[in-house]
This record gives C-alpha cells, sequence and structure tokens, in this order.
C-alpha cells in the first residue's frame, strides 16, 4: 500500500485499533480543529495507535504550529495512555524523514513513535505496539 495524494484531513478507524490519519498539503483551523475532536472521539473507544500519512509537507503558520501542539496535548489529557504508538508514513525522502523524527522527539509523549516510508510497514508495527501496550497495561508495567 502507498501514500495517496490526499486534498484533506480524513480519518480511516476501519483497521481499529490502528486509526490512520491522511495530511493534506495544508488546511483551514477550522479543519485542524475539527481533527483532533474526532480524534478526541476515537480515543473514547479504547487503546489505539495513530499512523499518520504525511505524502507531502506544507509547513504551518505560527497560528497552526500553536493549534496542532493545543490539539495533541488536549487528546493526550483527555484520554492519557490510550495512544499505543504514533507511526509516521512519508515518501519525501530521507532528509525529510530525519527532520520528522526530529520534531517527534521534540514532542513530549509517553508512546513510541517511528518514521517509515510504507504504509504497510506503519501499519503492521503499530498493530503490534497495540497488543504489546494492552498485555503491558494488563500485567501493571505500563503507566
Amino acid at each position: 500500500m502507498t501514500t495517496e495524494k490526499v486534498e484533506r484531513f480524513s480519518i480511516d478507524d476501519s483497521r481499529w485499533p490502528v486509526v490512520i490519519v491522511h495530511f493534506p498539503p495544508s488546511s483551514s483551523d477550522e479543519v485542524i480543529v475539527d481533527m483532533f475532536a474526532q480524534m478526541a472521539a476515537i480515543l473514547d473507544r479504547g487503546n489505539c495507535s495513530f499512523v499518520y500519512d504525511v505524502p507531502r509537507l506544507v509547513l504551518p503558520n505560527a497560528h497552526q504550529r500553536r493549534l496542532l501542539a493545543n490539539g495533541v496535548s488536549s487528546v493526550r489529557a483527555r484520554r492519557p495512555n490510550r495512544v499505543m504508538c504514533s507511526a509516521v508514513v512519508t515518501q519525501l525522502g530521507s532528509v525529510m524523514s530525519g527532520m520528522i523524527s526530529a520534531v517527534t522527539w521534540l514532542v513530549t509523549s509517553s508512546e513510541p513513535t517511528r518514521v517509515f516510508r510504507s504504509m504497510d510497514e506503519a501499519i503492521e508495527w503499530a498493530g503490534g505496539m497495540v497488543k504489546r501496550g494492552e498485555a503491558e497495561q494488563a500485567t501493571g508495567s505500563r503507566p
């Protein structure tokens, strides 16, 4: 499976507990806020992992970066420890993959995050991480 051209945010939960979030190259503030509301509702269902499909990257403006940061914080606060992992899928090359990896290190998160070039590999890893996280929670070894 490869990433496809995306013109707007979409959230695909058909592979639950792996949830795929398709990113467009740019979006309005309202669309970003709506996306996080949808993600928060998804977390109400239980533990899951997010796979972010980022086929093309346009850096958001300062206001949208704040919206994104606040959205991530809000979603995590609403249901702590429900996100088992985050995967980012991009075809943008090794330099961009490295930049995405660096950004994920800067975002405070309790879940593992990895960058992939293949959607199939990202989905497989994310599904395994959900199973592992649920097993750890059941045995009390994960906070």
